[in-house]
């Protein structure tokens, strides 16, 4: 399944610095304020997929191509370069005799446009936030998480294993300008963590119970 969209959005704000000289000492300081950035456009296509393989390994699939642009207006902002980048991500589930389950899922994010203001108005994953008022841009990264579930009691409980960016490859590598810096830096936004579960299941709920009650309560109000 495939779709293509067009996002066009206007009056944005966004951080901005200027330089201001102090009149006392001469020396110059930089003010972090607020610009209307005017506006930001993006056209792509996202495509998902969803592949029974066998009877025992299924997988589903997303794409995400997407061109990003925004307009910074009059002021002398340094401006940010339009950008091709696209987003993929890929899970598998395998069903292993004895109520085994393993699931691995992967992503990988190519080079993109650091967002000017809000997730909601930027195409594309990954959500992230500009963390400066300057331009710039994510370099490309992966990361691969994987899980493994086992249930008990013919079905009714399931106790599962799971670990997050097991290569420890989610590292966001950062690089912003302006027209007084540069900077490159790292982060990681979500670090490994292993997580040990167990569920258990004691039943179907019976809507009809409710319903007989609101009947009763219904017939003895009248």
């Amino acid at each position: 399944m495939g779709s293509v969209y067009y996002k066009y959005t206007n009056h944005l704000i966004t951080g901005y610095i200027e330089a201001d000289t102090n009149a006392t000492t001469g020396s110059t300081t930089l003010i972090n304020t607020y610009i209307n950035a005017e506006s930001s456009n993006s056209v792509g296509a996202e495509f998902t997929a969803q592949l029974p393989l066998t009877k025992w390994w299924d997988l589903s699939s997303n794409l995400n191509v997407y061109h990003s642009k925004i307009n910074a207006g009059t002021t002398d902002a340094v401006p940010q370069q339009a950008l091709w980048s696209w987003f993929g991500k890929l899970n598998t589930n395998f069903r292993l005799p004895s109520g085994f389950t393993v699931q691995v899922s992967g992503l990988y994010q190519s080079k993109t446009n650091l967002p000017v203001n809000t997730n909601a108005n930027q195409p594309g994953p990954p959500n992230n936030t500009s963390q400066s008022a300057a331009q710039g841009f994510i370099s490309s990264f992966y990361s691969v998480d994987l899980a493994v579930k086992k249930t008990l009691l013919s079905g009714k409980m399931a106790l599962s294993l799971s670990a997050n960016d097991i290569f420890r490859s989610r590292i966001q590598d950062q690089y912003t300008y302006s027209t007084y810096f540069t900077q490159d830096y790292s982060r990681i936004k979500d670090p490994q963590m292993l997580r040990l579960n167990l569920s258990y299941n004691f039943g179907k709920l019976d809507v009809s119970l409710f319903k007989r009650k609101n009947t009763n309560v219904q017939s003895d109000e009248q």
